[in-house]
């Protein structure tokens, strides 16, 4: 709404997650010489920004944090929002959380980690790395989850660094006959339409979206300003943790 008031014309594309496409559309757009480019990356190499970079163009990356270029990361508090997940899951009487990570390449699944790790700390429970599942993403997701609970200490609780890592654990809880919130609770992360239309409602941690947006199109357009901290979320508790 903001760049529409001003009188920018707004373009919409999708790489569908494929860096190739990913580049050529960055060079497609500089050449319609564009005012600024939100994105979200499809990988590490920031590669095709460096262009934008060089020729002044302001960019702003939402849902990803890289140590080669915080400057045009739009932060969010991912440590703290996994720390207060962590921290409710172990309020309710939990003590083996298991975690569901993607790739820690984009750093904001290694600060929800981060995030996980310190607050079992601060309540005084041995960091178990066994429970954790890293690269999710990444090969047979069913086995790895799967063996998690032929472990002495299956998990009781399982905090997913989003939400579709979330329903994956669902399914593979039904095929178990775990129940949900019973035997394990789960928490995602995103806050997804489909939290609540799932059985039992997810509970997930909700970033503002209204203030990504906004903050986003202020760095585009008044890049000189200052930028808005890091943004906090709130956790959206429903049945998957009995609420």
């Amino acid at each position: 709404m903001q760049a529409r008031a001003r009188g920018f014309l707004l373009y919409l594309c999708n790489s569908n997650g494929d860096p190739k496409e990913e580049k050529s559309l960055v060079m497609s757009f500089m050449e319609r010489q564009i005012r600024g480019m939100i994105v979200v990356p499809s990988a590490g190499d920031l590669t095709p920004f460096s262009a934008l970079r060089a020729e002044g163009i302001p960019y702003i990356f939402l849902n990803r944090t890289f140590r080669e270029d915080l400057g045009h990361c739009l932060r969010e508090d991912n440590e703290g929002a996994a720390g207060e997940i962590v921290s409710y899951l172990l309020q309710k009487g939990r003590r083996h959380v298991a975690g569901l990570f993607l790739d820690f390449e984009n750093m904001i699944y290694l600060e929800r980690y981060n995030g996980m790790k310190k607050s079992e700390e601060k309540f005084g429970i041995s960091w178990d790395e066994s429970l954790i599942l890293r690269n999710a993403g990444n090969g047979d997701f069913t086995s790895r989850f799967r063996n998690l609970f032929l472990q002495e200490n299956a998990p009781d609780a399982i905090f997913a660094s989003n939400d579709m890592l979330a329903f994956d654990a669902y399914r593979v809880l039904y095929e178990l006959k775990e129940r949900i919130p019973e035997d394990v609770m789960v928490i995602g992360f995103d806050d997804t339409q489909m939290a609540k239309k799932i059985y039992p409602q997810l509970s997930s941690y909700r970033m503002p979206i209204a203030t990504i947006a906004e903050s986003a199109i202020q760095c585009i357009l008044e890049p000189g300003k200052p930028r808005q901290g890091i943004i906090v979320g709130e956790l959206i508790k429903r049945m998957s943790t009995g609420d």
